[in-house]
């Protein structure tokens, strides 16, 4: 009988344990492509606890020349991307450049094709619902699970993963929160990784969930567009945002902006959407370069340049984006100024009032407090339920050796923040790669960054920073739109005609890059991409100038082609661009 219970004991024991990760092998994803596709399942929760499987869903660039000599895993950031859906961007070339390494991208669970969290409290628009009260509802939707999305699991899936390809060691490429999960593996199986690549990296810690290292650094983003005589327009633009921030506290920017049909659409842009587009500025490199002509305007009376920034900044969200993982994952881990153990309340409320109180405005100029945390991850996580047993930040610095590229146009993980992140790196390199923003590899200009990483995953060790060329010409600092034909420069009137002719053919050209198949002009008509033309109905940059006519890109974003200018009542001029 003893034996017997001791067995019994043991099979329970046994059940109760977390199945090991099981796995589909790698197969090309179609018959004539050469990435593979393949999928590791794993537990959950790895305590057994809560039931449940995870499939993670990994892809593989096969290295092109001879057995692989290592392999470079892609993890993306958010939390909440998708790493497979960006391989394309950053993965393939890469892999030309790498021809002895496989290249690797798995969907962190939640993301992507690896088992995605959703929510329906957050596909129903409005209804009256706050942000807080939307995601307290999300989280009641994933239920107990939701606990299983923290940089901790995706640790120990990311080493799953490696054991299914195989690997004895992996290079890791990590973008922004991604290198959070690199930090934490690196720390946990240091033997196990080769190199680390940390592209605008949150720290180990995680972000600091006030945002006061964007406002810390936007003063110095700003005097850089505006450098070498970019802003003759202007004496501070740092200054004019604060000045319009000043007047967006008293009331709304008004005008209207044209949509793709031609028709004029009411907008307003308050203080709360203008901190919005400031801070989205870092990832969209044409927001960037319009952003202080657009402020500039807007202050003289013009608000019809910002107005449409701010309208064409807002896009659909990425399809394989998770916005519920990003919840999970941050309301668990993020220093957040209450108790997280604690269950919702006006506690909460009272805790994060003292807080900004405690913090005062200076932080968050030129915004106010509420206004700089306002919709962000303090409204998100203000209502999650309460989170008993918080991950303990993974400390201590690490010996492998590192690369962390930093773009100085960055503001959500500046370049101050990069070097205190370099710091927990021995040895770590720093590159500082000039007009670029947020995500690197994914946007900066010319091919210093890629360079780098490539000499480095090789065993080089790359330069400090690249250099500093001049800002590529679509995304140059743009100048003010002339309001009126007044306002063109030009001796005579068919000398202003023709001049803005040409302004309003390049802007024209800029937004067919940038939008798409149809847009709205700045001030009315339209344009399409019709049969590699561009066809302008009516297409208006300057008030009062209209273009009729097809153009095509030449040589970078200036334009070709030939157009009917019309200006008032008076006949339409023939223009040759």
């Amino acid at each position: 009988m003893a034996g017997a219970a001791l067995l019994a004991l043991m099979l329970a024991a046994m059940l109760a344990l977390p199945e090991a990760a099981s796995a589909a092998p790698l197969k090309k994803c179609k018959k004539r492509s050469a990435i593979e596709c393949g999928s590791v399942s794993v537990p959950l929760d790895r305590t057994g606890a809560v039931p449940g499987r995870v499939k993670l869903s990994v892809v593989r660039l096969p290295a092109r020349k001879g057995p692989a000599k290592g392999t470079l895993v892609l993890i993306a950031g958010g939390p909440g991307e998708s790493a497979v859906g960006a391989l394309a961007l950053t993965g393939l070339p890469l892999a030309r450049a790498l021809p002895r390494f496989d290249v690797v991208a798995f969907d962190q669970r939640g993301t992507g094709e690896s088992s995605r969290l959703r929510c329906r409290a957050l596909s129903k628009s409005g209804k009256g619902r706050s942000i807080a009260a939307a995601f307290a509802r999300c989280a009641e939707q994933i239920g107990p699970k939701r606990a299983f999305y923290r940089t901790a699991d995706s640790v120990e899936d990311l080493e799953a993963v490696r054991r299914y390809l195989k690997s004895p060691a992996l290079s890791l490429l990590a973008v922004s929160y991604g290198a959070r999960v690199a930090g934490e593996y690196v720390r946990r199986y240091p033997a196990s990784t080769a190199r680390l690549v940390l592209d605008s990296p949150v720290p180990l810690t995680g972000s600091d969930p006030f945002d006061r290292q964007a406002l810390s650094a936007l003063p110095r983003v700003l005097s850089s567009l505006c450098a070498d005589k970019a802003c003759p327009f202007t004496k501070s633009p740092y200054g004019d945002l604060t000045r319009l921030a000043g007047r967006l506290s008293r009331q709304p920017l008004r005008g209207r902006v044209v949509d793709p049909r031609g028709r004029h659409r009411r907008a307003a842009l308050s203080n709360r959407l203008l901190h919005a587009l400031v801070s989205a500025s870092d990832v969209d490199p044409l927001v960037r370069g319009q952003l202080p002509a657009g402020v500039a305007s807007a202050l003289k009376g013009d608000p019809a340049p910002l107005l449409r920034i701010a309208a064409g900044a807002s896009s659909d969200a990425d399809s394989q984006f998770s916005i519920p993982v990003t919840a999970a994952t941050l309301c668990s881990e993020s220093a957040l100024p209450w108790d997280p153990a604690a269950a919702p309340g006006p506690g909460r409320g009272a805790a994060l009032s003292a807080a900004l109180a405690g913090l005062g405005s200076a932080p968050f100029a030129p915004f106010s407090p509420k206004v700089a945390t306002g919709d962000g991850i303090l409204d998100i996580c203000r209502k999650w339920p309460a989170v008993p047993n918080k991950p303990a930040p993974v400390g201590g610095v690490s010996a492998v050796p590192s690369l962390i590229l930093s773009g100085t146009e960055d503001l959500r993980t500046p370049y101050e923040q990069a070097r205190s992140v370099a710091a927990q790196y021995a040895g770590a390199r720093l590159l500082a790669v000039p007009h670029t923003g947020h995500s690197v590899l994914g946007s900066a200009p010319g091919r210093c960054a890629t360079r780098a990483v490539v000499d480095f995953l090789r065993g080089g060790s790359p330069a400090g920073a690249c250099p500093s060329k001049s800002r590529p010409s679509l995304t140059a600092v743009a100048k003010p739109p002339p309001a009126r034909l007044a306002a063109v420069p030009g001796r005579t009137r068919a000398q202003r005609i023709r001049i803005a002719a040409r302004l309003t053919a390049r802007d024209a050209i800029t937004q067919v890059l940038t939008k798409g198949r149809r847009f709205g002009g700045l001030r009315g008509g339209t344009g399409r991409l019709e049969r590699k033309r561009l066809v302008l109905d009516d297409y208006e940059y300057v008030s009062g100038v209209r273009l009729n006519g097809h153009l095509r890109p030449s040589k970078g974003d200036k334009p070709a082609g030939s157009v009917f200018v019309s200006v008032g009542t008076a006949a339409p001029i023939f223009v040759e661009l």
